[in-house]
C-alpha cells in the first residue's frame, strides 16, 4: 500500500488545475452565452407610432438622433419653407393686383343708362364666365388635396390650387360689385330715385 499516498499527492495536484480549468471555462462560456440569444422562435414586445408630416418638401435638418425619445408634437425635422415663402408671396401680389384692379373699376363707373345697360349686360356674362372659373378651381383643390394625401403630389400643389381657387373668387366678386354698380348706374340713367341710404 506504499503506492496509496503517491496517488492522494497526485490527485491533491490535478483536481485543484481541473477545477481553475473548469471555472475559466465557465466564466468565458458565461460571457458568451450572456450577450447572445439563441432561439428560433423569440419574440419583441415593442411600440409602434406613425410619424407623419403636415406638408411635404426637402428635409433641411433633422432634429433628433435615431432612438432618441421624443414628446408628442415634437419638432422632429426641418422642412425647407422657400416654396411655400414663394407661394405666399404670389399670392399677396395676386391679392395686391386685384384690389388695384377693384379701385380702378370704382374710379371709373359708367355714367350714362346707355354705356350701364351695356356694362350690366356684359358684366353678367363675365359673372358666369368666373362662377365657372371658380367651380373649375374648387374640382381641382379637391382633386389636388386627394392626390396630396394619397403621397403622389406635394403640399406646394394644394397651396397653388388654393391660390388659385382664392383668385377666381375675388375675380368673380369683382365682377359682382361691377355688375351690381353697373345695375345702379343703370336705374339711376333711366330716371329711378336711388339714393343712399344714411342712419
Amino acid at each position: 500500500m506504499s503506492g496509496f499516498p503517491g496517488q492522494r499527492g497526485r490527485v491533491k495536484i490535478i483536481l485543484p488545475i481541473v477545477i481553475v480549468i473548469l471555472g475559466i471555462g465557465g466564466f468565458f462560456a458565461w460571457r458568451h452565452f450572456s450577450v447572445r440569444e439563441s432561439t428560433d422562435d423569440a419574440q419583441v414586445d415593442g411600440h409602434i407610432h406613425q410619424v407623419n408630416a403636415k406638408v411635404g418638401g426637402t428635409i433641411v435638418d433633422i432634429k433628433v438622433k435615431e432612438n432618441q425619445f421624443v414628446e408628442a408634437g415634437a419638432l422632429l425635422v426641418q422642412i425647407d419653407d422657400r416654396d411655400f415663402k414663394v407661394a405666399l408671396a404670389s399670392a399677396e401680389a395676386d391679392l395686391a393686383n386685384a384690389r388695384a384692379g377693384e379701385n380702378e373699376a370704382k374710379a371709373e363707373l359708367p355714367v350714362t343708362s346707355a354705356t350701364a345697360g351695356s356694362q350690366v349686360t356684359a358684366s353678367q356674362a363675365a359673372m358666369m364666365r368666373a362662377e365657372g372659373a371658380v367651380e373649375s378651381a374648387q374640382r381641382y383643390l379637391t382633386l389636388a388635396n386627394d392626390r396630396y394625401k394619397l403621397g403622389i403630389d406635394s403640399y406646394l400643389n394644394v397651396i397653388v390650387a388654393q391660390t388659385s381657387v382664392l383668385s377666381n373668387q375675388r375675380t368673380a366678386a369683382a365682377l359682382q360689385y361691377q355688375q351690381m354698380t353697373a345695375s345702379v348706374q343703370l336705374i339711376k340713367g333711366l330716371g329711378g330715385g336711388w339714393s343712399d341710404l344714411k342712419e
